[in-house]
């Protein structure tokens, strides 16, 4: 018997199922970028995603991912530096008495950007810059089964590379999800 049947319930099919991420990835990856930035300058922060997946009778789950983070902007608006990334990601589902323990590895993109306005009395225009590395995400999510319905958390570490700005993070979520 599959895994979410024995937790729920349920019959042994395969089941697509929605998941909506909220979260916080902490990096301080924009100090050494340039004398604009300030000496803390986190590019993930408060995040949010959505992950549509689908669990197989023989417990391994496949499902694609995406997550924007907020990051960090300075009050005066004077710097912004933002990150988002899309990527596929298969993990395996192991029970733990009423809860499913889901290792699974990420693979993808983080997409950055960072703006820096000019400071005060300059002409120039405003220097933005972004760019797109290969990333890899080990990570662990616990999740209650209610039913059709689910909850639970998720924590991970991003490895991304190889430009300079150091976009690997560690961070942690809450998700609420259903089975389709």
């Amino acid at each position: 018997m599959a895994l979410w049947s024995q937790a729920s319930g349920a019959d042994e099919a395969t089941h697509p199922s929605a998941a909506i991420l909220a979260g916080y990835s902490y990096n301080n990856s924009c100090n050494g970028l340039g004398p604009e930035l300030p000496d803390y300058c986190d590019p993930y922060g408060v995040g949010f995603g959505l992950r549509i997946g689908v669990t197989f009778p023989f417990q391994l789950y496949l499902r694609g991912v995406v997550v924007y983070h907020l990051g960090y902007s300075l009050l005066d608006g004077g710097v912004k530096a933002h990150t988002w990334y899309p990527g596929g990601e298969a993990g395996f589902d192991l029970p733990l008495g009423p809860v499913i323990v889901r290792p699974y590895i990420g693979v993808g993109a983080v997409v950055f950007r960072l703006t820096a306005a000019p400071p005060p009395g300059a002409t120039s225009p405003n220097h933005s810059e972004s760019w797109v590395d290969p990333a890899v995400w080990p990570g662990v999510s616990v999740l209650v089964p209610i039913g059709h319905f689910f909850a639970g958390l998720d924590g991970y570490g991003i490895a991304a590379g190889p430009s300079d700005a150091g976009e690997s993070t560690i961070g942690a979520f809450a998700m609420a999800g259903a089975r389709l």
